[in-house]
């Protein structure tokens, strides 16, 4: 806060800051401030990338692509066996499932012998990953370590490890909404992955084929079962009928003719019929699975022939190999020997049929003409065991239509699934490589660089702000002090500075001894800014203190004597007592009686500076009020007429009284200077380390707060302050050591 932003009493006037949106330029800065550490974060991530590809052995992947389609194709009428599957969201999530599950990688590890290739089971590292196993094996070669041995693995184990290796190199996916599902493969071995991936789509495919032809296999086997006791039933039924209206006791006609037993006839209709049914089935079999494009694998007996039974189970495993060209010549055998037993069963069943013509004769010459005459209970049951018969007849025909199809199901190849990009060997290895690893590691680390700069930046506890010292201390900030030759650099070149020379005004109380005089090389440059150096900033910061006290007193009721003031800090430091002796040789050379106290009981850094070899100090003057004579106490800068009163004697071998410490007393010693100078000027030890500031504010017109810039904690000092009990109406401003403008402009935003 600037000396325009406060009201005529000396009170800070605050004034609401705008706050933008967003402050680029405070951006800027912290990462101009933190340019290093988020450099040396950028360098180290990018090696740390490198190191990364370049220990990681090449990795190679492989896609294939797989479609799921619904059986739109029904050449066997919209009655087929099987409807088309729906694959909507869920079936589709369970297909990626089903890609990657146990059951079928294990299919692809037993058909590729995974489990017993290096390749796979074991990859080789990469060339720099190769050298360091070089250097470690050689490294406990001379340590004496004897290399570890693998402990042997049982088969199984083994197996099991390859499914889970290949379970983590599998990866599936959904190509968008579509019904395309990718499957990518990778791996150390080009060629490897381009032949895992193609084994684990045409797994899938064969397994959605065969379980498609599994499914159609049981239902015929079923379909044949209920067939042949349909048959049974169906030659049961119509042997009963044939039966009634028989006469049971009769075996001869009126006319003495010898007529058929009934129950012989019986018996030959039944079987009879039962022979006609079963060669209309075996012919029907034979049709079916001569009308399918390509024969089923699990085709039933229907030659009974063991040369037919040997080339039955010969195509069967043909078809379960994958050898077309053998599964194609048995096929053709197969056909011609179901050709010939086609022809076989049509003149089966034109013998069956003749068969059961004659066999229905007899049964009807076994009845007589008597046979019209059966009671009305022959005929209930007659027409009851038509019904069932017809009855029969019907599901047969049924069963016999759903067997058909289901043989030709077996026989026509079609799948759900189907391969449309098969898997081909990459050219280069998948992932990314050193420059893009390198080029992406160094944005992470830049990015977590910035990250931790803004992080620290936000936990920042030193003063490094005027908004920051004017948060901790409450009070205007007066000005800057720099620091060393940045601090006796003249705002106004080409004017000349004579040497200060002190003349003494008449009436003085105050005598000066030649032994008390401070020689120039004791007060040096550091100490006496606004004598060498008065257009300095420094000692225009100087200035502003005394110009903001002199608006302090206007506000402050009139006390006899001089004025005094002290400088005050959290921790005691040299900047504070710089700025206390500066100002007072300000004072000094501005005509003023002034007098500069070195209260610091823990640094005394102005008594070490300028009289190391004091014998009289403050404790001496508190013990023996004003009886000391003043030259033998005070010590004298003939440029400026400052006079100093040191702290103590510096040997350690002398003790220093208790009592001297007594706040009561000093306040008293501070009253009695303010009656024989006009300013008193008094250096404080740190707030936080002793009470003596606070304690002797009734006998003070004001203080100064000092902070080091970027040393001084915020919060120490505001502790400091608060804990203290420093009368704050008496607060003049703060000042902020050991910074200049450019180095706030990095910290602080230009309205």
């Amino acid at each position: 806060m600037q000396l325009d932003q406060m009201d005529p009493y000396g009170a800070p006037r605050y004034v609401e800051p705008a706050v933008p949106l967003f402050d680029f330029g405070g951006v800027m800065r912290i990462l101009r401030r933190r340019f290093l550490g988020i450099a040396l974060f950028t360098v180290l991530a990018m090696v740390l990338g490198y190191a990364v590809v370049k220990l990681r052995a090449p990795q190679y992947q492989a896609r294939a692509s797989l479609l799921l389609q619904q059986q739109n194709v029904q050449p066997f009428g919209r009655d087929g066996i099987f409807t088309a599957t729906k694959f909507d969201n869920p079936m589709i999530e369970s297909q990626l499932q089903v890609l990657r599950s146990q059951m079928l990688l294990s299919q692809v590890v037993s058909q590729l012998r995974l489990d017993q290739r290096a390749a796979f089971v074991d990859p080789p590292p990469s060339a720099l990953g190769m050298q360091l196993e070089v250097l470690m094996s050689k490294a406990k070669a001379g340590l004496g370590i004897a290399p570890a041995s693998a402990a042997p693995i049982s088969e199984a184990k083994r197996f099991e490890a390859a499914v889970a290796k290949l379970r983590e190199s599998v990866s599936v996916s959904r190509n968008g909404l579509t019904q395309v599902l990718d499957v990518s493969v990778t791996t150390g071995a080009p060629v490897l992955s381009a032949e895992i991936a193609n084994a684990i789509a045409q797994t899938y495919v064969e397994g959605r084929f065969s379980e498609r032809r599994d499914t159609a296999a049981e239902a015929s086997d079923w379909l044949n079962e209920r067939i042949a006791d349909l048959n049974r039933s169906a030659a049961s039924v119509q042997a009963h009928i044939a039966q009634l209206g028989t006469p049971n006791d009769e075996d001869v006609t009126a006319s003495g003719v010898t007529m058929p037993n009934p129950d012989t006839a019986l018996a030959d209709l039944r079987d009879a019929i039962s022979a006609r049914i079963e060669a209309e089935n075996r012919l029907a079999q034979i049709e079916a699975a001569l009308a399918a494009p390509q024969l089923p694998a699990s085709l039933p007996d229907l030659v009974q022939d063991a040369q037919f039974s040997t080339l039955k189970a010969q195509y069967g495993s043909a078809l379960a190999t994958g050898d077309a060209d053998t599964t194609e010549a048995l096929q053709d055998e197969l056909r011609a020997a179901l050709v010939a037993a086609r022809d076989r069963a049509t003149e089966a069943l034109s013998s069956s049929r003749t068969a059961e013509a004659e066999a229905r004769a007899l049964v009807t010459q076994s009845r007589g003409v008597g046979a019209s005459g059966a009671s009305s209970l022959q005929e209930a049951q007659l027409s009851s065991l038509e019904s069932e018969a017809r009855i029969y007849r019907e599901m047969h025909e049924r069963y016999l239509e759903s067997y058909l199809q289901t043989v030709q199901q077996q026989g026509f190849p079609s799948a759900d699934a189907m391969v449309i990009g098969p898997a081909v060997v990459p050219d280069a290895p998948s992932g990314t490589g050193a420059m893009r690893a390198m080029l992406l590691a160094g944005v992470l680390g830049a990015a977590f660089g910035a990250g931790s700069a803004f992080w620290r930046e936000n936990g920042d506890p030193v003063v490094r702000s005027r908004a920051a010292l004017i948060e901790a201390t409450g009070t205007p900030v007066l000005g800057l002090l720099p620091a060393g030759a940045e601090a006796r650099r003249a705002s106004i070149t080409g004017l000349a500075i004579d040497p200060p020379r002190r003349v003494d005004k008449t009436g003085s109380n105050v005598m000066v001894l030649s032994a008390n005089h401070l020689s120039a090389d004791m007060v040096t440059s550091e100490l006496a800014v606004t004598l060498m150096a008065p257009r300095s900033a420094y000692a225009e910061t100087i200035r502003r203190i005394r110009v903001a006290f002199e608006d302090h007193l206007a506000t402050q009721p009139a006390r006899a004597g001089g004025h005094a003031i002290g400088f005050v800090s959290d921790t005691s430091y040299p900047g504070r007592s710089m700025a206390a002796i500066n100002y007072a040789q300000m004072l000094a050379v501005g005509g003023q009686r002034t007098v500069l106290v070195d209260l610091d009981w823990n640094a005394a850094w102005l008594t070490h500076r300028i009289a190391p070899q004091v014998e009289l100090g403050v404790p001496d003057l508190m013990r023996a009020g004003s009886k000391i004579a003043s030259e033998r106490l005070f010590w004298l800068d003939d440029r400026s007429g400052l006079h100093f009163l040191p702290n103590r004697v510096l040997d350690h071998s002398k003790g220093v009284d208790p009592a001297v410490f007594d706040t009561r007393n000093l306040a008293q010693v501070i009253e009695m200077l303010r009656g024989q100078f006009d300013q008193v000027v008094i250096d404080f030890s740190g707030l936080g380390e002793t009470v003596e500031a606070a304690a002797v504010s009734d006998v003070l017109d004001g203080y100064v707060i000092c902070a080091e810039w970027g040393t001084t904690e915020t919060t120490a000092l505001k502790r400091a302050l608060q804990g203290t009990g420093l009368a704050r109406g008496k607060v003049v401003g703060s000042v902020m050591t050991g910074a200049n403008e450019e180095a706030l402009s990095r910290y602080e935003t230009l309205a």
